[in-house]
């Protein structure tokens, strides 16, 4: 065999694969929703809320739902709205939640009026639509199911009060309406009973203004604490919305007594519209408290349950650090945080050793290669025309010639080829 078919036989030198380039990934990622997409999901969330949580409470005398039903009525529909719409918005729904949520720096600030804005609109769509299915109020008069013999007077029965209007004073009230209309005598005639002094009243437990003012705030600063809380990155809790929902049931079962559990200004403005009389007189306060209430969580959150810097948590092996403060205004939605292993810091300014950066393309070489793919070996420098020289087959030993019989040892230069 000749010199020639022997190089051409001998096994071809491998490849080696160019060195890595790592190109940042340019892929568009999808955008938030807008402005408008989340004042849309305001206003349908609270529209949820309202409806139903107020809905259960004008007619909770037919359906004999009682004070903790209605109280459940808003939180199931707080979790449905949450659960619908929380992750476009945040699922707010509350204008005290908002102001909360900004004080913290959950939600930016430019965002306040917009979503108050919608939260009032949701909430008195929603009482307008309950207005409309009020019977008559020659209904009611006849009726021997209802306390109150006009439409204002309906409304008043879930509107928010404090002392003669608490629901603890009138209770006693409507328990005697409630007996002679298990008779079969209509609301207009026990009125006229109690005004001829026919019929006495008994007087209930009243709340005054500073009473009332307290227990809304601080039950609405739990509520927002418990929101606080159960959003953080820190947390693991996979079900904020249903947390969310039984947090507020559980304050309104406690406030209904005192003020027929306001927890929410746009709620009490949806009532007092078509109330008017004292529900408007007494409207501020079932605005102002839940403001306050909102206010302290967020006080609170931000002076003693702000999330420690990363650095802090990855020195001793803690997961879920987010950064500054400043870092969560960047984080709108309340209830869909994702949580953040921590990883240890980076060095400022400084690139690791083994890439090269230019025209915004990262070069990574052999150290930056991924375990799993082998380091390319380095290549020595050898004489090919040496290894192209020796028998690539056994025919071509068995020619007879002098080196097949040459016993000798190879030089250095052919154990390397």
């Amino acid at each position: 065999m000749t010199q020639e078919s022997a190089a051409l036989s001998a096994p071809a030198a491998p490849l080696y694969d160019a060195p890595v380039a790592i190109v940042p990934d340019t892929t568009p990622t999808a955008a938030g929703p807008s402005i408008l997409a989340k004042i849309g999901a305001e206003v349908l969330g609270t529209f949820i809320l309202v409806f139903v949580g107020v809905g259960a409470a004008l007619y909770s005398g037919v359906l004999g739902l009682g004070q903790l039903g209605v109280a459940f009525a808003f939180g199931i529909a707080l979790i449905a709205g949450i659960s619908a719409v929380g992750h476009v918005s945040g699922g707010h729904f509350n204008p005290a939640v908002t102001f909360g949520l900004a004080l913290a720096g959950r939600t930016p600030w430019r965002d306040l009026p917009l979503y108050w804005a919608a939260q009032i609109v949701g909430a008195v769509a929603a009482s307008s639509l309950l207005r409309f299915t009020v019977p008559s109020s020659s209904s009611l008069k006849e009726s021997t199911g209802f306390a109150a013999s006009t439409a204002k007077d309906f409304f008043k029965g879930a509107s928010n009060g404090f002392g003669t209007h608490s629901p603890a004073y009138t209770a006693p009230r409507s328990a005697l309406f409630e007996y002679y209309q298990g008779q079969g005598i209509p609301a207009t005639e026990i009125d006229n009973a109690i005004a001829q002094g026919q019929v006495t009243v008994p007087s209930g437990l009243k709340f005054e203004l500073g009473a009332s003012f307290a227990l809304e705030a601080f039950a609405v600063a739990l509520f927002v604490g418990v929101i606080l809380a159960v959003t953080d990155k820190r947390t693991t809790i996979k079900f904020q919305a249903i947390t969310i929902g039984l947090t507020l049931a559980a304050v309104i079962a406690v406030a209904i007594p005192v003020t027929n559990a306001s927890i929410n200004p746009a709620r009490s403005l949806a009532t007092a519209v078509f109330a008017g009389g004292w529900a408007w007189s007494q409207l501020w306060v079932f605005v102002v408290a839940p403001l306050v209430g909102g206010a302290i969580a967020a006080l609170f959150y931000r002076g003693f349950a702000l999330a420690i810097p990363r650095p802090a948590l990855a020195a001793v092996g803690l997961p879920g650090a987010v950064g500054a403060s400043g870092d969560q205004n960047q984080a709108n939605s309340v209830f869909f945080e994702s949580f953040e292993p921590a990883t240890a810091p980076e060095p400022e300014g400084a690139l690791a050793e083994d890439t090269v950066v230019a025209d915004d393309t990262v070069v990574a070489d052999e150290a930056e290669v991924p375990a799993e793919a082998p380091a390319a070996p380095v290549l020595e420098a050898t004489d090919l025309s040496k290894e192209s020289a020796e028998p690539a087959s056994p025919e071509a030993s068995d020619e007879g010639s002098d080196d097949s019989a040459d016993t000798t040892e190879p030089d250095d230069d052919s154990k390397k080829a």
